[in-house]
């Protein structure tokens, strides 16, 4: 700004004749006062108080006031109220700054420019809408790249000209801080929407805020689909093909429930269903191409285009077959010989399965039933055959997850076979205690002396028809192991109870009996004093008859005497016996 004029008047003092010329108060360079037209009117409010505070605080003693003309500003008249001043001028005005004397009629005038700058016009975005892709696409989160809307924010504005700046309120945009610091990948839900973008023209400080709308739009639920399964009912030449025709949109309530506004579409390939090309045109009769195949199911809002993808896998499921049991896992033995056994189908059913998954393995005495799933035999682990020693069963297996299941019964033959009996309990063996030890009621005993007996009363059957083993207990009798393997010199106790496993070799049915070992115990002896007798008859020639008997009842002991015990005596190593009177 220029200096106007300094204007200051000379005084006579009337005691002299002496002039006195005051100096004039000098105003500091103003600097002119800029705004913003926000409404692009060319009219805005300024604050030229502040000048007249700056003026103040750089000169003493003077008053300071604002005029819209030079006249008014030469006058001293119609000063301006200087707090929040209107423009009268559009975009430039010249205010006249009068700075007087409080002293003196001397003041200066200072000229003060405004300037309204108009602000940049930017361009009102349509909503910014993205579907859920937040850490978690069920947050409401989205990530968002506010950049991309620069373009159509400024419109025809040179980007060069401009700065573009991202807020997450309308104070933080309008104070220019805090700034969005990660405009490219900024997160929000729906509750921090609109962010304010606050477009500022380089030159002049001007600018121009809109509003930039966030939206999140849900992504729909899709449920992943179980498996779709059909039976391999068509057969090429008599052979499974496992090509089947599926109705796809049957799965449809099962992945969107009750959702509406939905469009589903199938797909060969993950990224046809990205890119929602190629899609299956005819999902309601599908056949098809492998086993098992996989089909990508999109799920899609219509209105948002927002949309999950799902797996669902078809297969053809074969019909089950099982593997017959053996014959000799069907034949089973029978205790009393009645023709009756108890059979554990259950146990048949691990091996007919054969390592299958889901299968349902039922027994039915008819092949009706069979065929038809019903009156299942319901106690299968141990079913009693109605028709002695021989009747068929029947068996169907179905999957439990497809419902597969095979239209031909299998047929079982359950035959029952006889155990061996015979016709006479064992007899049991009773012997003495002969050995070092006579005391202990132990002895060796030839269990083998059974034999005979057992195959007599077998109708004397032939030995190489049976097998016969002995053992110490039942249990071990009826595993058919640990058996006594010195039969023929087993060291027995009194009381011992022996098992006796008869097994037919033809049929591995077998039977046990069991007999008692007896081992009786000799009178423990008591060993007597030295028999001494007097020679009394001359001639003296030591010798004299002794009766051996005397001592009989010291021999026997408190527990022989009188039990009709008999004592014989003999001379060592000698086998005949000796008279009880006898001349020594």
């Amino acid at each position: 700004m220029g200096k106007v004029t300094e204007q200051c008047n000379g005084l006579l003092d009337g005691s002299s004749d002496t002039l006195h010329v005051d100096p004039a108060p000098i105003a500091p360079a103003l600097t002119a006062l800029e705004e913003c037209a926000f409404d692009n009117d060319g009219f805005e409010n300024f604050d030229v108080q502040s000048v007249i505070d700056y003026i103040e605080s750089q000169l003493t003693d003077v008053t300071v006031t604002a005029h819209e003309t030079m006249d008014d500003a030469e006058f001293g008249t119609n000063a301006i109220d200087p707090v929040d001043y209107t423009n009268i001028e559009a975009n430039t005005q010249t205010l006249y700054i009068r700075v007087s004397s409080a002293f003196t009629v001397c003041y200066d005038i200072e000229e003060l420019q405004l300037i309204v700058h108009q602000a940049p016009i930017a361009t009102e975005p349509a909503p910014y809408a993205l579907c859920d892709n937040g850490p978690d696409d069920t947050d409401g989160e989205g990530i968002f790249v506010l950049p991309s809307r620069e373009s159509e924010i400024l419109g025809g504005l040179d980007p060069a000209l401009y700065t573009v700046g991202y807020f997450a309120t309308l104070e933080a945009a309008q104070a220019n801080t805090p700034a969005i610091a990660t405009p490219g990948s900024y997160t929000a839900t729906n509750t921090d929407s609109p962010v304010y973008v606050r477009v500022t023209d380089n030159a002049t400080g001007c600018y121009d805020i809109v509003e930039l709308e966030l939206i999140v739009n849900p992504l729909p639920v899709a449920t992943q689909p179980t498996p779709y399964t059909l039976c391999d009912v068509n057969t090429i030449g008599g052979q499974p093909d496992e090509v089947e025709e599926f109705d796809l949109t049957t799965k449809i309530p099962e992945i969107i429930g009750v959702q509406t506004g939905i469009n589903v579409t199938f797909h060969h390939t993950l990224a046809d269903a990205d890119a929602n090309i190629n899609e299956i045109q005819n999902p309601q009769a599908y056949t098809n191409q492998s086993n098992a195949e996989a089909i990508y199911v999109r799920v899609t809002f219509e209105a948002t285009g927002c949309y999950r993808i799902v797996l669902l896998d078809i297969r053809v499921e074969p019909l089950p077959i099982v593997v017959p049991p053996s014959q000799e896992d069907l034949t089973m033995c029978d205790p009393d010989s009645d023709g009756h056994a108890q059979f554990d189908l259950d146990a048949l059913v691990e091996d007919m399965i054969n390592n299958g998954e889901n299968l349902s393995v039922t027994f039915h005495e008819t092949a009706q039933d069979a065929e038809l799933g019903i009156n299942a035999i319901p106690n299968t682990d141990n079913y009693t055959n109605t028709n002695a020693y021989n009747q068929t069963i029947y068996v169907r297996v179905e999957n439990t997850v497809t419902g597969c299941y095979t239209a031909t019964a299998y047929a079982l033959n359950l035959i029952v076979v006889d155990t061996p009996q015979i016709d006479a309990d064992l007899q049991d063996i009773t012997l003495c205690d002969t050995d070092n030890n006579d005391q202990d009621a132990m002895a060796a005993v030839d269990l083998t002396v059974q034999d005979s007996y057992i195959l007599e009363h077998l109708g004397n059957a032939d030995p190489s028809d049976y097998i016969i083993h002995y053992f110490n207990n039942l249990t071990a009798a009826q595993n058919g192991a640990p058996r006594i393997t010195n039969a023929a010199g087993y060291t027995a106790q009194d009381g011992e109870v022996i098992y006796v496993r008869i097994e037919d070799v033809a049929t591995g049915c077998y039977s046990i009996e069991s007999f008692t070992i007896h081992i009786n115990i000799p009178l423990a002896l008591t060993r007597p004093p030295v028999l001494s007798v007097c020679n009394e008859a001359l001639p003296n020639d030591m010798t004299t008859e002794f009766d051996l008997t005397v001592m009989e009842n010291t021999i026997l002991g408190p527990f022989g005497v009188g039990l009709g015990y008999t004592v014989n005596y003999y001379e060592p190593g000698q086998p005949h016996r000796l008279p009880t009177l006898l001349l020594m």
